[in-house]
């Protein structure tokens, strides 16, 4: 248990070496501060430790093994401060696509809320342009999609997707280098795939072993 807790600590402190890097590349005005580094480095390192632990006890069917994964999913809230929060809406969607192939009602009427939350103050805040009113009106689709139950797993995946790519492009068209933004445009998508299949890894079912049948 304590092998799996290090080497998820040490992972999640090079995903996080990797994240401050991809904000230096992609900065118009690079700046650097101890504590923004450290909390970069440090959080996903805690969230890399925390999902060890989750595993280690989902494997061994510990009985506290459910309340661990609460935390090792609900963790990954600490990669969406600052520029962090593009992260939450590709790691929220796509897990969820990744880990589930059934989605209940109350599952489906969260992740609808969760829709609005996010959609409405981007839409708000373009004011109204044709991006913010484009914005709403998707939101209002996806929410009455998600409430049918239609597709759901495509729809959360297509969020995923959308949001990501979303930040690529924007990365592409900033106000730096060409090369540097092609870079960071396409770095953004392993970076934040490795996070949203860490919460997925822990969101998954948990598979019960058949039990064998008594020997007579």
């Amino acid at each position: 248990m304590v092998a799996a807790v290090a080497i998820g600590f040490v992972v999640g402190a090079g995903w996080g070496i990797v994240a401050r890097a991809w904000m230096r590349l992609i900065s118009e005005h690079p700046e650097f501060s101890w504590s923004g580094t450290g909390y970069i480095v440090v959080a996903p390192a805690l969230i890399g430790a925390v999902v060890a632990l989750a595993h280690v006890a989902m494997a061994r069917h510990w009985r506290a093994a459910m309340l661990l994964r609460v935390p090792a999913v609900l963790v990954h809230v600490l990669l969406g401060m600052g520029a962090g929060a593009l992260l939450i809406p590709t790691i929220a969607f796509g897990s969820i696509a990744a880990a589930r192939d059934r989605f209940g009602l109350a599952l489906r009427l969260g992740l609808a809320v969760l829709v609005l939350a996010l959609g409405i103050p981007i839409g708000i805040g373009d004011g109204s342009s044709a991006v913010g009113v484009g914005i709403l009106a998707a939101g209002v689709v996806v929410v009455v999609v998600l409430v049918s139950g239609w597709r759901t797993r495509v729809v959360l995946a297509s969020l995923a997707i959308l949001v990501a790519l979303g930040v690529s492009v924007s990365v592409l068209v900033a106000e730096i280098p060409l090369v540097r933004g092609a870079l960071g445009a396409l770095l953004f998508l392993p970076l934040v795939a490795v996070p949203t299949l860490s919460a997925a890894s822990v969101l998954r079912p948990r598979r019960h072993r058949p039990t064998e049948p008594a020997s007579s």
